[in-house]
């Protein structure tokens, strides 16, 4: 298992960052809090990851503040997903989002914080086709995204848990 949380953990002069997991078995890396608190990075290119068996996401890119441009993500595996707390948490520079529309999301359970304080998000990508149904906790996931004016709601049918839009959709 080769561990890499919290790589770059507080990194204040880190301004971009390009990586390339090509030579790294997928099924043994840890990553959360990989790009935690690097406050002045503002791209981060990743090249031939597939997260394969990969649960935790949580803090990956938390308090990057400058961060405007992130590679493409849609084509992660992201079937083993279970905590993707604050994995976006105070990214306030990200204008557009890549297309996260196909992650599958079935076994996540925490999506706590996930996009808090994206000031300048305007939309997100379409993920109303999120399966969401393991989810038990979604606190603030939008909080203060004061710029998100075009979001399509989840479909929330087998959700065990009703009061999800009076909570956790308040712009």
């Amino acid at each position: 298992m080769i561990d890499l949380s919290n790589l770059f953990d507080g990194r204040d002069l880190l301004e971009s960052v390009d990586l390339d997991f090509n030579d790294l078995d997928p099924k043994g890396i840890k990553i959360h809090s990989m790009f935690q608190y690097c406050y002045h990075l503002k791209e981060v290119k990743i090249k031939n990851f597939i997260p394969e068996n990969l649960k935790d996401m949580s803090c990956m890119f938390l308090n990057c503040a400058n961060l405007k441009a992130l590679s493409d993500i849609s084509n992660w595996d992201t079937q083993y997903f279970t905590d993707l707390n604050d994995i976006f948490n105070n990214c306030s520079s990200l204008i557009t989002f890549p297309d996260i529309s196909k992650w599958n999301t079935g076994k996540v359970i925490y999506m706590d914080f996930m996009f808090y304080n994206c000031l300048s998000l305007g939309e997100l990508p379409d993920i109303s086709n999120w399966n969401v149904s393991n989810v038990v906790s979604f606190a603030d996931m939008f909080g203060n995204c004061q710029l998100l004016t075009k979001f399509r709601d989840f479909k929330m049918e087998h959700h065990k848990s009703k009061g999800f839009r009076k909570y956790a959709l308040l712009l």
